[in-house]
């Protein structure tokens, strides 16, 4: 019966360890006018790294405030910032 309830009370923080996150971003992105192919794939590589990064910290500042956040939610959270990034990279 011990080993049933400890069981329970590890199970919200086994869901949070096994949360997925996303693998990409879920919306097109164009070269800028005048942008290279290798400029703008080496921009998308930057830009997933820092969208992915962004994720990893807000998650990290939320684990300890509720359950932890859908996929849904996480790739939503993810394309915003990739979009962000790659919105700034293009208009320099």
């Amino acid at each position: 019966m011990r080993l049933h309830k400890l069981t329970i009370a590890a199970l919200p923080i086994m869901l949070n360890a096994c949360a997925i996150l996303p693998d990409g971003p879920t919306v097109v992105a164009l070269p800028g006018t005048g942008l290279s192919l290798e400029s703008f794939q080496s921009d998308d590589i930057s830009c997933q790294a820092f969208a992915l990064a962004q994720i990893n910290n807000q998650s990290n500042q939320a684990s300890g405030s509720g359950p932890s956040r859908s996929w849904y939610t996480q790739q939503q959270r993810y394309d915003i910032n990739y979009v962000q990034c790659q919105y700034s990279v293009n208009r320099q």
